[in-house]
């Protein structure tokens, strides 16, 4: 593999680590059972072991960035795509344990530049397939 690609592949494994890490570190300052899904106005509606929380989200940031990996092989143009799809699941990881810990008050505001931020791909994709 060129130095180049490894190079780029940084960016998207290096967020996967940082989020990995900060859940490590603030593993035993959460509760025992930890919001997991949220309504449309922020606020908790579902909520699962600390344990099992941080797996599925990690196991889905990493899932989703190996098989996007496999897409950008292919179509090497969109791999902004994936860092921002990465970005987002980190994201959505982070904001879980500091919601858990009561560092934030609503999960929704930390979560708008992630969302808005997809978007634009969405939008470029949807443009190049016209």
């Amino acid at each position: 593999m060129p130095a180049k690609v490894l190079l780029k592949e940084m960016l998207p494994v290096g967020m996967i680590i940082v989020a990995t890490v900060i859940g490590l570190y603030h593993y035993h300052a959460l509760p025992d059972k930890i919001a997991f899904h949220f309504d449309r106005k922020g606020q908790p509606d579902n909520w699962m072991p600390k344990e099992r929380a941080l797996l599925l989200v990690q196991g889905v940031c990493l899932t989703t960035y190996l098989l996007l990996s496999i897409w950008t092989y292919f179509m090497p143009v969109m791999f902004w795509w994936k860092v921002l799809m990465v970005l987002f699941l980190c994201n959505i990881h982070l904001v879980t344990i500091y919601y858990a810990m009561g560092k934030i008050g609503s999960f929704l505001i930390p979560m708008a530049p992630s969302v808005l931020l997809l978007g634009y791909p969405i939008y470029l994709f949807l443009n190049l397939r016209s």
